[in-house]
C-alpha cells in the first residue's frame, strides 16, 4: 500500500479557534476527496499546521515563516516515509520548498493541487513606503490591523490568533514557481482547475514559459475553479492514482 502525505491549505474556516470542532481533521471539508483516494488504496497521513485544527499543541510562540514550515514537512516526512507528498494551494508551497531543498535527494515525488506557487500583487506606493519609515513600529501595525481587519475585511488574518496572523504575514507574498526547476520532472506532478481565480495556472505558465518539461507536468481540469477537490473528484484523484503508481 502506497503512502501519501497530505500538506493543507490556508482555509481560515479550518482555524482551530474559528472551527466548531477543534480536534476535526484539517481535511473535514473535503472529505469526500480524501475517502476517494483512500478507496484506491493508498494509506493517508493528514496532519494539520500550527493553529489548525487537528494540531495537537498550543500555537507556538514565535510566528513562523515558510522555513518552519518546509522544517515541518521533513520532519513528517521523516517519520513516515511517505511514497508521495501531496500540497493543496498553501501547502503545495510547502510541498515545493521542501522537494527544492531538503527533499531533493529523496526519490518522494510531490503532487501541487491548485498551488499557490506564483502571486499577483501591486507595488507599495512612496506614501505606504514613508510611512513605514517615519512612524514607530507600533502605530504601523495598529494601523496595518485596523486596514485588514476593518478596511479590506481580510478572514486570513481578521480571523486568525496572534500567532496565525504573524505567521500569515510571513507567508503570504511567498513566490516559489521558480524552485520547480530544481526539481526532476519526473517527480513532480501540478494540478489546476481551468477557472481558477485564487491561483491562476497563467501564472505558473508565464514563470515556466522556457520550460518545457515542466510545462509538461501540468494538466488541467476543464471547468474546475480552486476547490476541485470538491468539485471534479473523481478526475483529479484519478490523475493522483495514475502518478502515484508510476515506476
Amino acid at each position: 500500500m502506497k503512502k501519501i502525505l497530505l500538506l493543507h491549505g490556508w482555509n481560515y474556516a479550518n482555524y482551530k479557534n474559528v472551527a466548531d470542532n477543534p480536534q476535526v481533521n484539517p481535511w473535514h471539508n473535503r472529505w469526500g476527496f480524501i475517502k476517494t483516494l483512500q478507496g484506491q488504496g493508498f494509506e493517508l497521513i493528514t496532519p494539520s499546521f500550527p493553529g489548525f485544527v487537528g494540531y495537537p499543541h498550543d500555537d507556538p510562540k514565535n510566528f513562523w515563516t515558510i522555513i518552519d514550515y518546509v522544517k515541518y514537512c521533513d520532519e513528517l516526512v521523516n517519520k513516515y516515509q511517505p511514497d508521495a507528498v501531496l500540497g493543496y494551494s498553501f501547502g503545495a508551497s510547502v510541498a515545493t520548498l521542501w522537494k527544492s531543498t531538503l527533499g531533493l535527494s529523496s526519490m518522494v515525488k510531490i503532487i501541487l493541487i491548485s498551488p499557490a506557487l506564483e502571486r499577483l500583487y501591486k507595488k507599495e506606493g512612496m506614501s505606504i513606503f514613508a510611512l513605514k519609515n517615519s512612524v514607530p513600529k507600533l502605530v504601523v501595525n495598529f494601523l496595518r490591523d485596523f486596514y485588514l481587519i476593518k478596511v479590506v475585511k481580510n478572514p486570513y488574518y481578521s480571523n486568525g490568533t496572534k500567532f496565525i496572523r504573524g505567521s500569515y504575514l510571513n507567508i503570504v507574498k511567498v513566490r516559489c514557481g521558480y524552485e520547480l526547476g530544481k526539481i526532476k520532472s519526473n517527480q513532480l506532478l501540478i494540478i489546476f482547475g481551468s477557472n481558477d481565480t485564487a491561483t491562476p495556472v497563467e501564472l505558473l505558465k508565464k514563470s515556466l514559459s522556457n520550460n518545457k518539461e515542466l510545462l509538461d507536468r501540468i494538466t488541467v481540469i476543464l471547468g474546475g475553479e480552486h476547490d476541485i477537490a470538491n468539485t471534479h473528484v473523481v478526475e483529479l484523484v484519478e490523475k493522483i492514482k495514475t502518478y502515484v503508481n508510476e515506476v
